[in-house]
């Protein structure tokens, strides 16, 4: 009885403890939400206060900030119409419902290939015999549907009459052979498919139209850059051992250097051997060494000059006319640091066939240089809605095309 008593006595005092205990912490929570809600209200005073001009030197900052937000921030329907008006805008490619994930051009600049989120790939037929504004309307397009999937990157075959695309999903290659006569509405059909990925993540760079080979490269910890043969043998792979790629690039005209820009400090550049347009052999060149990772690099397409964009915003020009198999080391020869806000962050850079021009692409703008010395000449803020994706120069040095999120592939004259 005494024991039982006890016990009952015992677990009264551990109830009552808990108890206020409990209380407590209840009260204490309150306190915490209370001075939370308290300091929020202090800011959205503040921030009030900033907007209207008041304040001190935090109000002051604040409009800064607001500022800056507002010249890079997504830009609304205005501000993104306003591109169409501009004097370099020729068209855009119409009927797509996806993002955009790439647009290449073939090597006599009379195709456009275009990979959309909406599973399909098109090829338009541009009529060389009109004048570009008139070329670019409506022009007839070859449709190919991908089942269950959508292709990452694709790339016209050297002739021109096969696209080779990259699947997001299964990242696989799939060549897919154009109809003939794309006017009558013919659909695209795949001739082949490799069974097995090519990379362990998306692939995000894809050149086929160089010769009778394919080069493929990936993104972030996926260093290797592989080339294959049309029909998905493995015929190479080199591994760049940097952290994370960035972007990859060969040059334009015939695909002899391979360049890759990533997180670690310096370019890799790879050398493409071919005869009579076959495969020989990949292999290392030569690095441009920089004391910072890079975003962008781009050739010169007569394989004298490389451009890079770092992470700092600067553009630098560097030779690469050297004799590398000597183990002769490129040199930078200029080197422009940009200051516009707009273009902070370059993203892609593409070399006119004739050197005379760069065009940088900065999120959602592009911006244009004269060469050597990049000085500007022309400048589009807003050429899309959203961050570009992809960058394509037409062989011909008369337009490139651009591509995004906001479902429309456009065309660009070149000053």
């Amino acid at each position: 009885m005494v024991l039982t008593l006890f016990f009952t006595a015992v677990g009264i005092g551990v109830f009552v403890l808990v108890f206020f205990m409990m209380r407590g912490d209840k009260a204490r929570w309150r306190s915490k939400q209370e001075k939370a809600k308290s300091e929020m209200e202090q800011q959205h005073r503040e921030a009030a206060g900033a907007g209207k001009g008041g304040g001190g030197r935090k109000g002051k900052g604040s409009l800064q900030k607001g500022a800056a937000a507002k010249a890079i921030g997504k830009p609304g329907k205005a501000a993104a119409e306003k591109a169409t008006h501009h004097p370099l805008y020729v068209n855009n490619l119409k009927g797509f419902a996806g993002e955009i994930y790439c647009v290449v051009i073939d090597n006599v600049s009379s195709q456009i290939c275009v990979a959309c989120g909406d599973r399909t790939l098109r090829v338009f037929t541009i009529d060389k015999s009109k004048p570009i504004e008139e070329a670019m309307q409506n022009p007839p397009y070859a449709r190919g549907n991908i089942e269950a999937d959508s292709a990452s990157a694709c790339d016209f075959t050297a002739d021109g009459q096969q696209v080779v695309a990259a699947m997001m999903q299964s990242r696989c290659l799939a060549v897919h052979r154009i109809a003939k006569d794309p006017a009558k509405g013919k659909a695209m059909q795949v001739v082949y498919r490799t069974e097995q990925p090519v990379h362990k993540n998306e692939v995000k760079f894809l050149s086929a139209s160089k010769g009778k080979w394919v080069v493929t490269a990936s993104c972030d910890d996926d260093t290797d850059v592989k080339i294959w043969s049309y029909r998905g043998e493995l015929l190479a792979s080199y591994d760049t051992k940097q952290v994370r790629n960035y972007f990859t690039t060969t040059s334009l005209l015939d695909g002899r250097f391979v360049g890759v820009a990533a997180w670690s400090p310096g370019i890799k550049i790879m050398e493409v051997t071919s005869k009579n347009q076959e495969f020989s052999k990949l292999s290392r060149a030569m690095d441009l060494k920089t004391d910072r990772g890079a975003n962008a690099v781009a050739f010169y397409p007569d394989h004298k000059k490389a451009i890079i964009a770092t992470k700092d915003a600067a553009l630098a020009l560097w030779t690469i006319d050297v004799r590398y198999h000597m183990s002769e080391d490129p040199r930078k020869l200029h080197t422009h640091q940009e200051d516009d806000p707009m273009f902070k962050n370059w993203t892609a850079l593409a070399v006119t066939p004739d050197c005379s021009r760069l065009v940088a692409v900065a999120e959602r703008h592009i911006k244009i240089f004269s060469l050597p010395k990049f000085e500007c000449v022309d400048k589009v803020e807003d050429a899309h809605q959203s961050p570009i994706l992809t960058l394509a120069m037409a062989p011909d040095g008369h337009f490139f095309a651009t591509g995004a999120a906001d479902h429309k592939p456009r065309i660009w004259r070149i000053p």
